[in-house]
């Protein structure tokens, strides 16, 4: 099981960053280990379920059904079948935090 998370200073604390960085292997000093890439599927249980799951928190948020918490974003794109290389420029509209809305983007 992975865990999505940043070594913030050392790496963006951007998750769309580290994902695409994941899925595609490129970063600003090229391709590195490209053998070692991760699918997108698993990326993104990484930075949802499965990092929960490593708080133990799994039973209450990571995942958006009955009787959770209902935290979610909403972005600009359809993230799941955007190019690999767009994904870091994926923008968050909005914020929702236990079924309330906690951000929206300034139009």
């Amino acid at each position: 099981t992975i865990a999505g998370a940043s070594d913030w200073p050392v790496s963006s604390p951007n998750p769309w960053n580290a994902m695409a960085q994941a899925m595609t292997r490129a970063g600003p000093l090229g391709v590195l280990n490209a053998d070692e890439r991760i699918d997108r599927e698993t990326m993104f249980y990484a930075y949802t379920l499965n990092a929960a799951r490593t708080l133990g928190l799994d039973k209450q948020i990571g995942s958006l059904s009955a009787g959770k918490q209902a935290d979610f974003i909403v972005v600009d794109r359809d993230v799941f079948s955007v190019d690999e290389k767009a994904l870091h420029e994926t923008q968050v509209l909005q914020t929702w935090f236990a079924g309330r809305q906690v951000y929206a983007q300034p139009l």
